[in-house]
């Protein structure tokens, strides 16, 4: 069992932790790991469908800690991008198969959980940046692959920052794919 030693507020207070525990292996999804800012963050779907965080600073692991609010059930792998100066973390919610995403600006204080857009999924979405665009794939609750991108001046802070999802044989996003 791995256990998070530190307490206390993190974020906003509406996202305080406590010090838990998680089995290292107690995951259902592979983990998603990303470097900023000279650490190691680690993001992982407990075998409970809660979001797990810890966080490597070059003095080993903090601890494994729960995101809160504690309400938002996993339904997929989390995914990291850095883009913006800021770290997303992108996940479905498994009561509503929406896409939604958290941001940081240190790995350790995150936003509240904001939707993507109207879309309904049953994988993804899986960001990337693409000449300087933020792009986001999902695959829908009815097997169509799928992208997305910011609107222009999107205010990340807020939901529905999201141009609608196009299917990728109809995009029109200008990029070629081939599969």
């Amino acid at each position: 069992t791995c256990y998070a030693p530190r307490s206390g507020v993190c974020g906003p207070t509406t996202h305080t932790y406590t010090p838990q525990s998680i089995s290292c292996s107690a995951t259902s999804n592979t983990p998603s790991a990303i470097t900023f800012n000279n650490k190691l963050i680690m993001a992982v779907k407990g075998i409970e469908n809660k979001l797990w965080f810890n966080v490597d600073s070059g003095n080993g692991w903090q601890g494994w800690w729960q995101a809160t609010p504690t309400d938002f059930i996993l339904g997929g792998a989390p995914q990291f991008i850095n883009y913006a100066g800021s770290i997303f973390v992108f996940a479905i919610n498994a009561s509503n198969n929406k896409g939604y995403y958290r941001t940081s600006s240190d790995g350790l204080s995150w936003s509240n959980w904001i939707k993507v857009n109207d879309g309904t999924f049953s994988a993804g979405p899986s960001p990337v940046e693409y000449m300087g665009r933020l792009l986001l794939f999902a695959r829908s609750v009815n097997g169509k692959l799928l992208l997305t991108e910011p609107i222009s001046g999107a205010d990340f802070a807020n939901p529905n920052q999201f141009k609608s999802w196009v299917e990728i044989d109809s995009m029109t996003f200008g990029l070629k794919f081939v599969f």
